[in-house]
């Protein structure tokens, strides 16, 4: 993947605009994320979640001319989309359906932020080589991020399938005893988790803050 030829004007032009309106619209992604872990508004933090990432594409979409990872990340959100909308009216209560679901999502996820960010790294390469550098870093971050994520999934998830497992009395105490390991595990993931999406978050915030105007500062810029 490539930065295409095009000017520095052409460049802000595509990006400065599109990237402002990427930072206000993550502030409810990330409001119905927190949203789906709560019982009781998953359904109306999924829905906001969906409506969100809709958007998120079309904007990444109408960044492709600018560099050819935004092709890349609008494919990847698009299946995870469409993933999401499983998850959400089809796989109703089917634990390992929708434990699948989770973990195809968050690979997703990471692969659709490493492109993003990869194109980032690119357009600002020859504009801003400190927040270039810093996007190279901030996906990494974020993979780190997901592997919690999915670690959290497949503790909590392995813990249910050990609950419905052995029935006699030895096997029902060995059972406990890795079912109660697991979830001490699952816990520290999750905590943890949580804990790294909030500064992730915050981060990312301020990342697509900054180079916004970058590019809209570039607009400003007589004979650019």
């Amino acid at each position: 993947m490539e930065q295409k030829i095009i000017d520095r004007r052409q460049r802000a032009e595509i990006l400065g605009p599109n990237i402002w309106i990427l930072f206000w619209l993550l502030i409810p992604h990330i409001i119905s994320t927190m949203m789906k872990k709560v019982p009781g508004l998953e359904w109306g933090g999924g829905i906001i979640d969906l409506v969100c990432g809709a958007v998120y594409i079309l904007l990444l979409w109408k960044m492709i001319p600018a560099n050819d990872n935004f092709q890349r990340a609008v494919m990847i959100q698009l299946g995870t989309l469409a993933f999401s909308i499983l998850s959400l009216i089809v796989f109703g209560n089917s634990v390992f359906l929708n434990t699948l679901a989770l973990v195809v999502i968050a690979v997703c996820d990471f692969l659709g932020v490493q492109a993003e960010s990869k194109a980032y790294s690119q357009v600002l390469f020859d504009v801003e080589l400190r927040y270039s550098n810093i996007w190279e870093t901030f996906w990494k971050v974020y993979g780190v991020t997901q592997i919690l994520g999915v670690a959290t999934i497949i503790s909590a998830f392995v813990s249910v399938l050990l609950q419905n497992g052995d029935g006699t009395s030895a096997g029902a105490m060995a059972m406990s005893s890795s079912v109660a390991v697991l979830l001490l595990l699952a816990g520290f993931f999750g905590i943890a988790f949580a804990l790294l999406m909030i500064v992730v978050g915050i981060w990312r915030l301020i990342l697509l803050y900054k180079t916004a105007n970058v590019f809209r500062d570039m607009l400003q810029t007589p004979g650019l």
